[in-house]
């Protein structure tokens, strides 16, 4: 009767792809329960700039890049870096090889599954998503709910989350990011983009804390656990209506 999507962004491109019609789509979007990060308090931007990523390390997620672009923020002058991966997968070995080959083996460490994402959060000042393609990335809702300042590719649905009017959305240059009402955006693959974007957030403690901030407030009013119970259950009590009045 109907097809679901998590953002408009991914209906939009299910629609390019031709599948579906545009009656059938309606967008639901993720819900989560968000109130152990919601109370945790903001980053108090001292010290040296603490980032991170939480994902599987498999390709699509691209964890490469993270590591491709501290690399590059150790180099020359720039603010002290402390960098988590956490979440574990077949990559893990390739990448921990990575990170000795680039001289960051000081700088990152990997700590595998982690069930207290509570606790990780309040360990960073930023977290980041690298992938090659999103629907809506939990990560980046839990990360922005706990009130982190987040850098994410331009892929899926994340315009959606960190942009206003995301359906036109400017191109963003090679090597440059985009500053967005809730976070910063950045060229998929593009380490240059992500290293410039964490500088930037490094040596802007208060641009840091105002996109924190931001991210809670959209997150924890739009993608709770009852928004999506509530969603669900009108789309299927108007279904059922529908049903009822068919000949």
């Amino acid at each position: 009767d109907v097809l679901i999507a998590v953002s408009p962004s991914v209906r939009d491109v299910l629609l390019a792809k031709g599948i579906g019609r545009p009656s059938q789509w309606r967008v639901i979007p993720l819900g989560l329960r968000l109130s152990a990060f919601a109370d945790l308090p903001l980053p108090n931007g001292l010290g040296e700039l603490r980032v991170g990523q939480v994902g599987r390390l498999v390709p699509i997620k691209n964890s490469r890049l993270f590591v491709q672009a501290l690399a590059r923020m150790t180099r020359g002058a720039a603010p002290a870096v402390r960098a988590l991966i956490v979440g574990d997968g077949p990559l893990r070995a390739t990448l921990e090889e990575e990170v000795r080959t680039l001289g960051v083996d000081r700088t990152v460490t990997f700590t595998g599954w982690q069930h207290d994402l509570r606790s990780v959060y309040e360990r960073l000042d930023v977290a980041c998503v690298t992938s090659w393609n999103e629907g809506t990335p939990v990560s980046l809702i839990e990360a922005m709910a706990a009130g982190r300042a987040v850098v994410a590719t331009d892929v899926g649905g994340v315009r959606d989350l960190l942009a206003d009017g995301a359906a036109g959305g400017e191109a963003i240059a090679p090597g440059t990011f985009q500053i967005a009402a809730r976070g910063i955006l950045i060229r998929p693959g593009d380490a240059e983009g992500l290293a410039a974007a964490l500088r930037r957030l490094g040596a802007d403690g208060p641009l840091c804390r105002s996109l924190g901030e931001a991210g809670r407030a959209f997150v924890t009013e739009r993608f709770t656990e009852e928004r999506l119970l509530h969603d669900v259950e009108r789309l299927y009590g108007e279904l059922l209506s529908e049903r009822r009045r068919a000949p």
